[in-house]
């Protein structure tokens, strides 16, 4: 004969089961897409310079930018800044500030993070379409 305490002990077991066959198949699930997900490195870093940030494809700096914005909207700097020019600005703008940053000869030696972190501030006052002119 069955009880009522026996009747909840096998659902529980069958609960029980079925909950870690759903994790396996969770676990299973995830190593699969795991090497996919770890792949995703950027070219270009915080430790790169001016240089490499020249030679770079576009959609490497776009990628780099994207990363690099989300960083930059988080500090907590930046909610001091009033600037339109810096509140408005977005990933594609961000890499248009680093051009401009790395369009001066004087900033190739200063590193990527650090470009990232002067660049949007330092050109707030400055137009998108500003290009330095290399001397002949």
């Amino acid at each position: 004969m069955w009880t009522s305490d026996n009747g909840f002990q096998r659902i529980s077991n069958v609960a029980t089961t079925t909950l870690g066959l759903a994790i396996c198949l969770l676990c299973l699930l995830g190593s699969l897409f795991a090497p996919a997900v770890a792949a995703v490195e950027l070219v270009l870093g915080g430790d790169s310079y001016g240089e490499s940030w020249l030679a770079a494809a576009p959609a490497e700096k776009v990628e780099y930018c994207r990363y690099a914005f989300s960083a930059f909207r988080s500090a907590p700097s930046t909610s001091y800044v009033i600037s339109s020019n810096v509140q408005d600005i977005s990933p594609e703008g961000f890499c248009t500030r680093l051009d401009q940053f790395y369009g001066f000869e004087v900033n190739l030696d200063t590193p990527l993070s650090e470009a990232a972190a002067i660049a949007p501030l330092l050109f707030a006052d400055v137009s998108m379409d500003f290009q330095v002119e290399k001397a002949p």
